[in-house]
């Protein structure tokens, strides 16, 4: 567990420089064009219920039922849940004021630049990918079932692509957006994963009386 959110931590964090770079040298239009006529050809003006209906599941009041259920499941399956609920809630404190703080910061660095979107990485996104990842993680974390980690892992995945997709379909953010945020959460929620997973380990080690181990 803790390879595998350094693995995602760092490659999340090369994406990130990469976006910025091309954030500031403004080179997402082809980008934008590209991921828009390829969502516009994909779904015509049948899909507008549907992906109303997806984009709803980015409302706050559907993330605090995942939060809720998030808490929840610490409560009853948490192995080490002072140290799990610790970084549940620097979780959403990121995904509360990480996006307004990145919002002002890269609104500060292209002032006066009108070419520039002023929702970059968008705040949506991000609190979307570190709530619903940080519940995907506890899920397959402390579940036992093959088959329920499975479904829980290909529900979140659908539920960001349908967002995002959502999204671009009803003309809300631009796709640069959209996608930042999501990387911007993914660092972020990688992070804590990887903190929790390195606190989880050393309180082990501390807890094991290595004198009473066969020599």
């Amino acid at each position: 567990m803790i390879f595998g959110a350094l693995i995602a931590f760092i490659g999340l964090i090369f994406l990130i420089v990469g976006m910025i770079q091309d954030f500031i040298a403004n080179e997402f239009e082809q980008f934008n064009s590209i991921t828009n006529t390829i969502i516009m050809y994909a779904f015509n003006e049948r899909w507008k219920p549907v992906m109303t209906l997806f984009n709803s599941m980015s409302n706050w009041k559907v993330l605090l039922v995942f939060i809720l259920f998030t808490a929840v499941w610490i409560s009853v399956k948490g192995g080490i849940k002072r140290i799990e609920f610790l970084y549940f809630f620097l979780s959403i404190l990121g995904a509360v004021f990480l996006g307004k703080g990145l919002n002002i910061l890269f609104h500060y660095v292209t002032h006066g630049k009108e070419l520039f979107s002023q929702s970059f990485p968008n705040e949506q996104a991000l609190s979307c990918s570190i709530i619903y990842s940080f519940f995907m993680y506890e899920i397959i974390r402390h579940s036992k079932s093959t088959l329920l980690n499975l479904l829980t892992f290909l529900i979140v995945i659908f539920i960001l692509l349908a967002i995002a997709a959502s999204e671009i379909y009803l003309g809300i953010h631009v796709p640069s957006d959209f996608a930042a945020g999501y990387a911007f959460g993914g660092v972020w929620v990688c992070f804590m994963i990887l903190l929790l997973e390195v606190s989880r380990l050393i309180k082990l080690i501390k807890e094991t009386d290595f004198s009473k181990q066969p020599k």
